[in-house]
């Protein structure tokens, strides 16, 4: 049974009950339904709060808003209640989902913690991911990833100068592959947009940063 949203937030925000109140109008702004979430430029600086797209595979675009950071782990949260966490770029938790990844280890030597030093021949990395469900045996992944180039992004009608990243991921367990990518800001490090999946038979999940920390 999924948590109320209200009681979700109670626990993941710790200020005031002013700022609580603002942030629970503000994503309940956001209505479900069967169309993408559009946000323009003007309503995002307007907002108080870190933003974001995020997209389940083939469901419609939703609208999240940064809940907590800490330990440099970004915890989004979106109007239905799901909540995805971030760890430089790379999803390392979610809660709501059909299947849930729980943890991944081995984070300290993620190649993603320092995107631009990843060299054009591949940094190699490997991880074991923990599921909620019948992929819950920690199956190890083993990744490569590219630094492949420079690519111009449009996030709010503002180009975005950015580094792509690519990774392939194998699950030595099944021998299933696939395929992430990041692209990472230029300047600041941050990864702007992602495309990455969680799991071999988990669908794919995109993200578009709209406003940072």
């Amino acid at each position: 049974m999924k948590t109320p949203l209200s009681l979700l937030l109670v626990v993941l925000l710790s200020a005031c009950s002013q700022q609580s109140k603002l942030y629970v109008d503000t994503i309940k702004e956001v209505t479900l339904g069967s169309s993408d979430v559009v946000k323009t430029a003007a309503e995002i600086d307007k907002d108080p709060y870190a933003s974001a797209y995020l997209t389940v595979g083939d469901l419609p675009r939703a609208f999240v808003l940064l809940a907590f950071a800490e330990r440099g782990q970004m915890k989004w949260i979106s109007a239905d209640r799901n909540l995805f966490v971030m760890q430089q770029g790379r999803l390392i938790k979610t809660v709501g989902q059909r299947e849930d990844l729980l943890a991944l280890d081995n984070l300290a030597q993620d190649p993603l913690q320092d995107p631009l030093a990843i060299p054009e021949a591949g940094a190699r990395w490997q991880t074991r991911a923990y599921y909620s469900g019948a992929m819950n045996s920690g199956r190890l992944l083993i990744s490569t990833l590219y630094r492949r180039g420079n690519e111009v992004l449009t996030i709010l009608d503002k180009p975005v100068s950015c580094v792509r990243i690519e990774e392939e991921v194998t699950d030595q367990q099944s021998g299933q592959r696939w395929r992430n990518d990041y692209w990472v800001d230029a300047q600041t490090k941050l990864v702007m947009a992602s495309r990455q999946q969680t799991g071999s038979q988990l669908p794919s999940i995109e993200f578009t940063l709209l406003k940072p920390l």
